[in-house]
């Protein structure tokens, strides 16, 4: 099942010759990230799941009335996420950019397993239950494919 957000050959391009892959993945969970160190270890993580390679150190930085920041640069573009614990729940946004195509399924599913988020609670965005059903569960996963360009299409 393709869950993409938008179509590819509708949108308008500036850089045609490249693939250009996004994906984004929100988590609510009760708990969050202890540290920077355990958001750059989830994010060290993933950069391998996708099948990609750091290019520098990830790069965290901490805000108290604005949760954990992190960006990572990978071969082929970048990471970037925000973590932050609000009204009792933890939450979590991360979107990956490249120019290689890569498995957002997966990227999803190692985030689930990540946090401890159940089967039943992860979703592709394109097939999430009703917003009420989602506000009304205290731990889950949403994701999306954004754009996935093939070169030369």
């Amino acid at each position: 099942m393709d869950h993409t957000a938008g179509t590819g050959s509708s949108l308008p391009r500036l850089l045609t010759g490249i693939t250009q892959q996004r994906a984004a993945i929100e988590v609510r969970r009760t708990a969050w990230f202890d540290d920077e160190a355990d958001l750059r270890a989830y994010t060290e993580e993933l950069v391998s799941h996708i099948g990609m390679k750091l290019v520098e150190p990830v790069w965290t930085s901490y805000c108290p009335h604005e949760g954990l920041g992190v960006f990572a640069h990978i071969t082929t573009s970048c990471i970037e996420g925000m973590a932050y614990d609000r009204d009792g729940y933890g939450g979590f946004t991360c979107d990956i950019y490249s120019c290689k195509p890569y498995d957002t399924g997966a990227a999803a599913a190692f985030t689930a397993r990540w946090f401890g988020i159940p089967d039943d609670a992860v979703f592709p965005g394109t097939a999430a239950p009703p917003q009420h059903e989602l506000d009304a569960m205290p731990e889950a996963l949403l994701w999306w494919r954004v754009l996935p360009h093939l070169a030369g299409l």
